[in-house]
């Protein structure tokens, strides 16, 4: 279990082969988060484009291609580790 004060921010992110996202965060860990099952979802659409997806950049502690497309540093580094958040 991990508090959400904890989590380490973003450091980078790089677009992969296969709608695949390449995250490295401040403690060093790195790994892969797979963005094709969100394609079915009507906001995240527009990234079967892969020009819109190689786009992808780091702002913040989010993943984003757009006013419109994003995702949270916090939720992807809970996914990428199987960590679960703690109460406190």
């Amino acid at each position: 279990m991990i508090s959400i004060k904890d989590i380490p921010n973003l450091q980078s992110v790089k677009p992969l082969l296969d709608y695949k996202l390449e995250l490295i965060y401040s403690n060093g860990v790195t790994g892969i988060y797979d963005v094709s099952n969100l394609l079915k979802y009507e906001v995240f659409s527009g990234l079967k484009n892969i020009e819109l997806f190689n786009k992808v950049h780091k702002s913040y502690n989010a993943v984003v291609w757009n006013d419109e497309m994003d995702l949270c540093g916090d939720s992807l580094y809970l996914k990428i580790t199987g960590e679960e958040l703690s109460d406190a």
